[in-house]
């Protein structure tokens, strides 16, 4: 029974010993950042048109958001007295506590996914003849194309740390 007893305590010393430097080796620090770009479509009457600079402008944010959620993470490290390493993650997942419009992941816009653009019927009432007694209905239809103003991403970084000498 004392091999088992030796054993068992000198694998606990081992984990014991072990544990600091596995907790050094963890250490991480993780920053969300969101990049904004403008939608600017050639055509803003044009749903093919709006959707193509709206695909744009959400590429372009991503290098935007990495660059903001770098320069927070920074901000963390140093208060944190650690020094930052290279990234180790990055996810585009977003809190569900509200609504996200424009956030990452498909567009749902007002008309469905991905229409900027839809066409309303509009109904117009006269009455003619005398006493107005005769009503003539004619439906017009008119063309709504809605313009997002931003293409924006929202990312977490995680990032290595490492305690600053």
């Amino acid at each position: 029974m004392s091999r088992r007893w030796l054993l068992g305590v000198s694998i606990l010393a081992a984990l014991a010993l072990a544990a600091p430097a596995t907790a050094a080796s963890s250490m991480s620090v993780t920053a969300t950042g969101t990049g904004n770009v403008r939608v600017l479509p050639h055509n803003r009457k044009s749903n093919a048109s709006i959707g193509a600079a709206y695909a744009a402008a959400r590429r372009a944010s991503v290098p935007a958001a990495i660059a903001q959620a770098h320069v927070l993470a920074l901000r963390y490290a140093q208060a944190a007295g650690l020094t930052l390493g290279p990234i180790v993650a990055v996810s585009d997942a977003q809190n569900q506590n509200g609504p996200v419009f424009y956030g990452p992941g498909p567009f749902f816009g007002p008309f469905g996914s991905p229409q900027f653009c839809h066409v309303f019927p509009a109904h117009k009432q006269t009455r003619i003849g005398p006493g107005n007694t005769k009503t003539v209905v004619k439906v017009k239809r008119h063309r709504t194309c809605f313009v997002p103003q931003f293409g924006s991403t929202t990312l977490t970084v995680t990032y290595s740390a490492t305690a600053a000498p």
